[in-house]
């Protein structure tokens, strides 16, 4: 078991729009692509232009499937082209690749 860890950077002014997008369109996305969502994280002080999440993945191989399904997907294409009309929502985007420490508790089951 892999975990990722995703910060998206929203353009300025951008972050209502960010929200819209997962909350109307890419969960359902994740959903269609087996992506096992851990949580989404905003922050309570501090910049406010930040999303953090983390996902759940069985290995590297199922990560690197499920993004590029993903990202291919002529209906997220559309999704992306709609919600970019305005412009760009997310300014960049960082992620890193966990796995659980041998001393780590385990994960609760959500």
């Amino acid at each position: 078991m892999i975990y990722e860890y995703r910060t998206y950077i929203a353009t300025a002014g951008r972050m209502p729009d960010v929200n819209k997008r997962f909350r109307e369109h890419t969960m359902a996305m994740f959903k269609k692509h087996n992506f096992r969502v851990v949580g989404f994280f905003e922050p309570a002080v501090g910049d406010t232009s930040e999303l953090h999440y983390i996902l759940e993945w069985d290995d590297m191989g199922h990560m690197e499937r499920a993004w590029t399904g993903f990202r291919k997907d002529p209906e997220w294409i559309e999704i992306r082209r709609q919600t970019e009309a305005n412009g760009a929502i997310v300014e960049a985007v960082k992620n890193q690749v966990w796995r659980l420490s041998d001393y780590s508790p385990k994960p609760r089951a959500g």
